[in-house]
């Protein structure tokens, strides 16, 4: 009776035992398909020294090319215009109607499309609704 307390220790002490057994059986068969797996993969030789002089001659020759090239010194080409509708043409059109002119009066005094004023028109009533 005096001995009851061992009990628990074993069996940690088996478990632990048994759960290191494990993982070095793990271990041994990862290795195992790690060296399966190295010598199926075809080994490529490292480059051989014509090949990397010919590399250094070619960028080299490169190099050359590139300093030849004379600098522009010309701007880039401006951007064209976007085709939409921009805020202030929008605030333009906003104010004409608040004044009472019609859709056909604000897209000729603004010089935008009649179908771009009805449905700016539109939205902003159905914005506002």
């Amino acid at each position: 009776m005096a001995y009851i307390w061992l009990i628990p220790v074993l069996i940690t002490l088996v478990a632990m035992a048994a759960i290191q057994l494990l993982l070095l059986y793990l271990f041994l068969t990862i290795k195992a398909d790690i060296r399966r797996l190295e010598k199926e993969q075809p080994v490529t030789p490292p480059p051989s020294e014509p090949a990397l002089r010919d590399l250094g001659h070619a960028m080299k020759e490169l190099q050359e090319r590139l300093v030849s090239i004379p600098p522009t010194t010309e701007a880039p080409p401006p951007r064209p215009a976007t085709p939409g509708m921009n805020l202030t043409r929008r605030s333009q059109v906003l104010r004409l109607s608040r004044r009472g002119e019609s859709a056909g009066q604000i897209a000729a005094t603004l010089g935008v499309p009649l179908n771009e004023v009805e449905l700016l028109l539109k939205v902003h009533q159905a914005t506002t609704a």
